[in-house]
């Protein structure tokens, strides 16, 4: 069954519960929750473990602090102590008809729709970002806004939820990987080639030229800058020209054959037309829509 395609501004998580478990370090090792169908979504920070698992759909993750799983609705899930988490399940957005006030996360009920977007196709069963600090912040947050006694505490963890779910599509998009983390030597080095590339924009910036630059073969530092940023070099300097373009369209009056060879392109009619192809408007036609005349 086709999953129904959202956008963005249909996003309205809304959290039906929100539990810290604390005593998982506490039991046997091997310890085993109940394996459960998931009906909603749910997202979980782990806040400790030693060895401790999560089975999903027959397939086991180790787990360790800082890691954030991402549960769909529909999927079989079972997690293996010893660990401590924070857990939220939420519906996506907020029409599933779900009652916090009695929601309890064993009750067998209708599964909710899986939906299809860009952020949350992007985003991974499972998570390790390498922020652990700002994730427990954010987690910690929506436990203390839902346990609370604010009536309009609603609106305050919807923003949140859109928070989380958005930082964690941000930090994967830096780092490329589910797996590699912002600390690891390669992101190191390609952030010094990505600074390198920001401030060169309208300079020739191919393949060759940027591996010159990292000391490496081409075709490695190609396969090295897709797997850890999550795009290849070519996609990050087109993006950054658009970016930039977009910049000096909205911020200056610059002619537009100008800003076209200010952000590397030598050629005014292809930049229009790469312009119009990914932003969906002429370059002239999204300078008017971001002025006030």
């Amino acid at each position: 069954m086709a999953l129904k395609r959202i956008e963005d501004r249909q996003l309205s998580p809304t959290v039906l519960a929100c539990l810290h478990q604390t005593e998982g370090m506490k039991l046997p090792a091997g310890t085993r929750y109940t394996y459960r169908l998931v009906a909603d979504y749910e997202l979980e920070l782990f806040t400790d473990s030693r060895g401790g698992k999560m089975v999903i759909d027959h397939e086991t993750y180790e787990v360790n602090k800082g890691d954030v799983i991402f549960k769909r609705p529909g999927m079989a899930s079972q997690g293996v102590l010893p660990y401590t988490c924070y857990l939220i399940c939420f519906d996506m957005l907020g029409t599933a008809g779900r009652d916090p006030n009695s929601y309890y996360l064993l009750d067998d009920r209708p599964v909710q729709p899986q939906y299809a977007n860009g952020l949350l196709d992007a985003i991974p069963v499972i998570c390790r970002p390498g922020s652990y600090e700002k994730y427990e912040s954010l987690f910690s947050r929506v436990h203390a806004a839902f346990a609370g006694s604010d009536p309009h505490a609603g609106v305050l963890l919807r923003a949140y939820m859109l928070q989380i779910l958005y930082q964690l599509y941000a930090d994967l998009a830096v780092t490329g990987s589910d797996t590699v983390i912002p600390s690891s030597a390669h992101y190191a080095e390609l952030k010094r080639i990505c600074g390198y590339i920001d401030v060169h924009l309208q300079e020739k910036l191919d393949l060759a030229h940027l591996a010159r630059i990292a000391g490496r073969s081409p075709a490695y530092f190609q396969k090295l800058f897709k797997r850890t940023m999550g795009e290849s070099p070519q996609q990050y300097v087109a993006r950054k020209r658009l970016e930039a373009a977009k910049e000096k369209l909205s911020r200056t009056d610059l002619p537009i054959a100008e800003i076209a060879l200010a952000c590397g392109y030598d050629d005014t009619p292809y930049f229009s037309y790469s312009f119009k192809k990914h932003v969906g408007l002429s370059p002239g036609q999204f300078r008017k829509r971001r002025k006030y005349e």
